[in-house]
């Protein structure tokens, strides 16, 4: 089996398909500006402004000028949601966009990002990856209301959502196979899928990387559907689950168990792998100093910084 971070890479002009046998290999490429083209929410349905408005298009600039990008989500006003392994050694400056469902859009909220927090756990070696999560702190506040940006709603005690057998996902990037290509897309892509118990999730994966002993219903969710899911240009991206008629975060995109056209588009059957956020509401609160927190179902209490200016 292989194993694919959701990176999306988008400088290269030619870029070949690299069949990772783990992970390690696509983070080695990724700093040697060898990653593959990405796939992103294939099948999926261009998202209208306000769908999913805690959505943050993530731009990654390393120090030799090459760029990648991840997705996330707005937790605070200062506080960006995403995972670890989107943060490689070498990035310089992080651009994060709000309120956008095309990221050419001149109406998109533009903020840097000042500083990230990796979770303190985080590792990926020759054989798995584990709490794939971090926070990014922005330069500034996003100024809040705004009717296209929300904060994202996240639960410490997510057991009812997760008895959904439906989730929602999203993000920016290609979507589809054409051959050996791959086709992008500037706007925001979302799609339905199957939320799978925590025993087929195990059986999807117990040959790959991490075997039983890795792999615990308290750190991974896993989704997908034929014909529907994430791919490499996802990292970082939202998991929801709607519950009376409001979108929960319950995930973020980590990895993929496909490789190649015919396993991504069988996410029914080689699923897309994500960080459970119920998980880590210590470290989200610690790591945005309190900014934001796990709230309760129907009940959500996410404090957030005080909504400022942009550029302050």
């Amino acid at each position: 089996m292989m194993f694919q971070y959701l990176l999306l890479a988008f400088v290269l002009l030619t870029v070949q398909s690299l069949p990772l046998a783990d992970l390690l290999q696509q983070h080695d490429a990724l700093q040697q500006h060898q990653v593959p083209t990405s796939d992103l929410v294939y099948g999926g349905t261009r998202a209208k402004i306000g769908d999913f408005p805690s959505q943050a298009y993530l731009r990654f600039t390393d120090t030799t000028g090459y760029r990648y990008m991840c997705g996330g989500t707005l937790i605070s006003t200062k506080y960006v949601l995403t995972a670890a392994h989107c943060v490689v050694d070498n990035v310089d400056t992080v651009e994060a966009f709000f309120g956008t469902v095309n990221i050419k859009s001149p109406n998109a909220v533009k903020m840097y990002v000042r500083d990230y927090t990796l979770h303190p756990n985080y590792f990926m070696n020759d054989t798995c990856v584990g709490d794939d999560i971090a926070i990014l702190e922005l330069f500034g506040h996003v100024n809040l209301p705004n009717t296209n940006i929300q904060l994202a709603k996240f639960v410490k005690d997510d057991e009812e959502l997760l008895k959904s057998t439906k989730a929602v996902i999203s993000g920016f990037g290609d979507y589809k196979h054409e051959g050996n290509d791959t086709v992008a897309s500037d706007d925001l892509l979302y799609a339905e899928v199957d939320l799978f118990s925590f025993n087929f999730c195990r059986k999807a994966f117990e040959t790959g990387a991490y075997g039983d002993t890795m792999l615990t219903p308290m750190d991974m969710l896993c989704a997908g559907a034929k014909g529907l899911g994430v791919g490499k240009g996802d990292s970082g991206g939202p998991l929801h689950v709607r519950h009376n008629g409001e979108l929960y975060q319950v995930g973020l995109a980590s990895f993929i168990s496909g490789g190649d056209a015919e396993t991504d588009l069988r996410q029914d059957k080689t699923p897309a792998f994500f960080t459970r956020v119920s998980s880590y509401c210590d470290f989200i609160e610690s790591a945005t100093k309190g900014a934001a927190k796990c709230g309760r179902l129907n009940t959500v209490d996410v404090t957030s910084t005080p909504a400022v200016t942009l550029g302050n």
